[in-house]
């Protein structure tokens, strides 16, 4: 199954919102490849796993925020982009403009 094509289950969402660990840790296994996918891109390997971490955590400290009217998957990538960019400000600063000219 292609997990980048389908949503996230709205109700696995708000079991998030109430802390139900066995949804935290499916909608873990769910964003994964492709939140540490964006993490690669900006940090060495050994930091992704970091940085995925402290991302995950961000998302679920801040899932009261989220708002239906965007794509889930969007707006937990915009989460970890804003842990990578308090992690290290100056590497993506460097590291963004040289990604648009390798599409």
């Amino acid at each position: 199954m292609n997990t980048f094509i389908h949503p996230i289950p709205f109700d696995l969402i708000i079991n998030c919102k109430n802390n139900n660990r066995a949804s935290q840790k499916q909608l873990y296994f769910l964003l994964a490849p492709e939140l540490y996918s964006i993490c690669n891109c900006y940090c060495y390997r050994d930091e992704s796993d970091v940085i995925l971490a402290l991302g995950f955590v961000n998302i679920l400290n801040q899932l009261d925020t989220y708002s239906l009217s965007e794509p889930f998957r969007a707006w937990a990538a915009n989460i970890v982009m804003e842990t990578i960019k308090s992690a290290y400000p100056s590497r993506v600063e460097l590291t963004a403009p040289s990604l648009l000219f390798n599409l």
